[in-house]
């Protein structure tokens, strides 16, 4: 963002280069005493770094924030608060990165379910940095498949799809799904949970392929 510093009457007040940055295309910093300072808190309580920068007859303020959440900028003059400072910013999350995405429920946590029940496994949309989304809107594509333990003991995948109905995902709205499916064959099961975003099509979320063991009764 920028700031236009001005004196009473209304003018502009120039910033003050340092000297190794008199030239505003050279990209320098202010001179340590030019009287304008800017500070940001984030929402963990936290001061992030930003960089303040002369541009011409104003300043640059940059930063990079990466925690989703309300900021507080102060900007001051002269040791006071300009007008309206400190001011409040939403930071939002930022688009959905798949591999950062997480999945949670009683079946990926217990790794087994019974035949005939219900199984809800929830997907939490995350963007790069962790921040969980807030809206709904990604696309998701479930593949199931029953494995068998084969001469080592490693479960395999061997392609055929087990015994599943009443299946759904379920958009929530606030940036989670809920996958719901009612499993009615006894055996070791996966299920594969991969985006079908335009920018993100076949990735897994995190932890996909869940596997989980079904039981009868």
């Amino acid at each position: 963002f920028l700031i236009v510093k001005r004196d009473v009457f209304g003018n502009v007040v120039s910033p003050k280069y340092d000297d190794d940055g008199d030239d505003p295309e050279s990209g320098g910093a202010i001179a340590a005493d030019d009287d304008l300072a800017v500070s940001i808190i984030g929402p963990d309580g936290e001061a992030m770094p930003c960089r303040v920068a002369p541009d011409y007859d104003q300043y640059a303020v940059s930063w990079a924030p990466s925690l989703a959440g309300r900021y507080s900028i102060a900007v001051k003059v002269d040791r006071d608060h300009i007008l309206n400072s400190p001011f409040r910013v939403v930071v939002s999350p930022g688009p959905t990165c798949v591999p950062m995405c997480e999945v949670s429920g009683k079946i990926v946590e217990s790794g087994r379910w019974h035949a005939g029940a219900v199984a809800k496994i929830k997907i939490r949309a995350m963007d790069q940095f962790g921040n969980q989304r807030v809206r709904g809107g990604d696309a998701w594509a479930v593949k199931f498949e029953r494995l068998e333990e084969d001469y080592r003991g490693v479960l395999a995948p061997n392609g055929e799809a087990f015994g599943v109905e009443k299946f759904e995902v379920k958009d929530n709205h606030d940036g989670s799904y809920t996958v719901a499916f009612t499993p009615y064959e006894s055996g070791h099961c996966a299920v594969a949970i991969v985006s079908m975003n335009a920018d993100s099509a076949g990735q897994h979320v995190r932890g996909s392929p869940v596997q989980f063991g079904i039981k009868f009764g």
